[in-house]
């Protein structure tokens, strides 16, 4: 019976690490975004509306960032 409550819990376990791994996995690729957004607007001479639009995806990211890393934390803590 012990071994059998033990088996489902790191099952579950694991169900979770691999949930928190692929949320951790969209946030690289959302902050590779927000990197390639910021190297642009580095290297190229942009006007203020293309500028605007930039911050604009750039807050978007950041919001998408911060939902997903309060989601993993949520996990954590279950």
């Amino acid at each position: 019976m012990e071994d059998s409550k033990d088996r489902n819990r790191l099952e579950q376990e694991l169900i979770e690490v691999k949930y928190r791994i692929q949320v951790l996995d969209v946030i690289e690729n959302k902050l590779f975004q927000m990197k390639a957004i910021a190297e642009y607007v580095r290297d190229n001479d942009l006007s203020g509306e293309e500028m605007l639009g930039l911050n604009i995806k750039i807050g978007i990211l950041r919001d998408d960032v911060i939902a997903l890393e309060e989601e993993c934390r949520e996990i954590n803590n279950i």
